[in-house]
């Protein structure tokens, strides 16, 4: 049994297929949700930061709408996006 630990040397995958080598990617996107080689979420949150930023601004205008559109707001806007892959991020 080999026990692999963080100072061993990386090794590099070759994987092919029909005589065609496919490439390591650093960076994924799949279903919208940005996969680190390392699967860390910081590419991920990086991608949604604007898409909130966003949302804080609509629902900031207080002025424009009553509480219930603006509550409708939140959730169409800010808590969808914040929300969609919580499963596969909430325990990193």
């Amino acid at each position: 049994m080999k026990i692999v630990t963080i100072n061993q040397p990386y090794c590099a995958l070759t994987i092919s297929y029909k005589d065609t080598c496919i490439e390591e990617a650093v960076n994924l996107k799949f279903l919208g949700i940005q996969i680190d080689s390392h699967l860390n979420c910081k590419n991920h949150i990086i991608q949604i930061i604007p898409k909130l930023n966003v949302a804080c601004c609509m629902v900031r205008q207080k002025y424009i709408c009553n509480n219930v559109t603006l509550r409708s707001f939140y959730f169409a806007l800010f808590q969808s996006t914040a929300s969609y892959g919580i499963i596969l991020w909430g325990n990193s």
